[in-house]
Parts: structure tokens; C-alpha cells; sequence
């Protein structure tokens, strides 16, 4: 009798051990799952974060970009709406020869030159940054800067039976103005972002055409 009490007291105490034991595993196995849940949606977070801020970066970079003075002077041809231009106008604004040009209004085409340039750097820049999401060559965000780099490509390279005024003197004038080896190096890389790879060639061998390790090398 005793013994059978003793074994069944033995066998309870055993059973509630393994109860607690297995509650014990079961509130460690919980409290795992929810790290892991609280991290992967930290990480989703943390991605989702990254991914808008990227996009409102890109978008407020490309916001700023003077497409309309690219579609004037590269695309219609005129400036500041009144201002018809011929090869003689290319001529006075675009080249290295002439320090100052011969009207007002050419001297002022060439400053806002150098504003159009600026305003499409800091979208090169953000393209060249390998965490930078683009939705496709037709990313809605990057339109103005699509169309402005269109312009400036069918001025710089025409196509489709186009013609242009663009000689290799201009071509040097806009790439010498832009910047350096590096920077013109970005603008290139971009082109590919929009459908526009190798529109903006260099008659220069040391400028546009960056070898594979040039390229792979490039940094923001």
C-alpha cells in the first residue's frame, strides 16, 4: 500500500515537472516567434522606409530639372519663346572659341545653360547610387528628366532621318561645361535608365567611352 502510494506520488510529481518543463519550451518557442515576426517586420519596415525615401529623393531631383529649356533650345530650336535659333546662334553659344557672345540674348541661352546642367546632376547622381529604385525605362518620376535627355540627345545625335545643327566643337562646349571625365561618365551611366543608352557619345575618346572597370568603378 505504501508502495504504490509512493510510486503514484512519484509518477505526479514527475507528470507536473514535464507539464512545467514543456510550458517552459512552449514560452520560449513563443516568445522566438515573436522576435522573429518583430524582426522581419522591422526589416520590411526599414526596406519599405528606404524605398520611400529613395523614390521621393528621385522624384524631387527630377522635379527640378529645366526640361523646358532642353525642349526650347535642343528640340524646337528657339530660346525663351521669341528667339529663333539657326547654326550661326549654335555657333555663338555653344563654343569653346567664343569668350563672349555676340547678343544678349545668345550670353543668356549659354548661363542658362549651365542651370540646365546643374539641375540634371543630382538625378545622375542618385541613379548612379546602386540603392536607388527605378520602375523601368518609363518611370513616371523620371519624366521630366527623360524627355529633357531626349531633347538634348536628338540635338546631340539626331535619328530617324533627323538633322541637327550639333557639330562635334558644340558637343565639347556642353561636356567641357558639365564637367569632368567622371561626372559626364554618371550622365552616360543614367541614359540607360531611360532608353537612351549611347545617345550622348563623345567625339572624344577620353570622355563617354569608360571602359567595363571605369564604369564598375563609379561612385556617387
Amino acid at each position: 500500500s505504501n508502495t504504490i502510494m509512493s510510486s503514484s506520488s512519484i509518477s505526479h510529481k514527475d507528470i507536473l515537472e514535464w507539464v512545467g518543463m514543456v510550458a517552459e519550451i512552449a514560452t520560449s518557442v513563443s516568445t522566438l516567434l515573436i522576435a522573429l515576426v518583430g524582426f522581419v517586420w522591422s526589416s520590411r519596415q526599414r526596406r519599405t522606409i528606404e524605398y520611400n525615401k529613395g523614390r521621393t529623393l528621385l522624384k524631387e531631383a527630377a522635379s527640378r530639372v529645366d526640361m523646358e529649356y532642353a525642349m526650347d533650345v535642343f528640340k524646337d530650336r528657339s530660346f525663351d519663346k521669341k528667339f529663333a535659333m539657326g547654326e550661326g546662334d549654335y555657333h555663338q553659344i555653344f563654343s569653346n572659341s567664343i569668350q563672349f557672345p555676340r547678343e544678349a540674348w545668345h550670353r543668356q541661352c549659354r548661363s542658362q545653360l549651365m542651370v540646365f546642367l546643374e539641375t540634371i546632376r543630382p538625378v545622375c547622381h542618385l541613379l548612379a547610387d546602386k540603392s536607388t529604385v527605378v520602375e523601368g525605362t518609363l518611370d513616371p518620376v523620371l519624366f521630366p528628366f527623360r524627355l529633357a535627355l531626349s531633347a538634348m540627345a536628338d540635338f546631340w545625335s539626331p535619328s530617324g532621318g533627323l538633322k541637327s545643327p550639333c557639330n562635334d566643337d558644340h558637343r565639347n562646349f556642353i561636356q567641357t561645361k558639365y564637367g569632368d571625365k567622371h561626372e559626364w561618365a554618371l550622365l552616360c551611366q543614367a541614359l540607360k535608365n531611360v532608353g537612351l543608352e549611347g545617345r550622348l557619345n563623345s567625339p572624344h575618346s577620353d570622355f563617354g567611352h569608360e571602359s567595363k572597370d571605369d564604369t564598375a568603378n563609379l561612385a556617387v
